[in-house]
């Protein structure tokens, strides 16, 4: 357990920010209206980028540290991108259906 917990520990301000990302991603999974089924499955890959970064991938990986550093890089790219492209496909009710 105190392995677990040591991994999940907060190191520097970098996993502040992975996990203010995450619970960001995870409530607004949460609030993607049904219809919007591609939304949901883009913020489930910035959930998914999320765990990756905090699991440090690039400590468990035995290969170059060119190409970890590279595959950390593309993770915190899509942790960055990916929210603003599930806020482009998420579908407007119509009018008819407005309060």
């Amino acid at each position: 357990m105190d392995a677990v917990m040591d991994i999940l520990r907060p190191a520097n301000f970098g996993d502040y920010i992975v996990y203010t990302v995450f619970f960001l991603a995870l409530i607004s999974n949460g609030l993607i209206p049904e219809k919007s089924q591609n939304a949901r499955w883009v913020m489930t890959g910035v959930l998914l980028c999320s765990v990756l970064i905090k699991m440090r991938i690039q400590n468990y990986l035995d290969i170059e540290a060119y190409f970890r550093d590279f595959a950390l890089m593309m993770l915190a790219l899509g942790q960055g991108i990916l929210p603003y492209i599930a806020a482009a496909l998420v579908r407007r009710p119509k009018r008819s259906q407005r309060m």
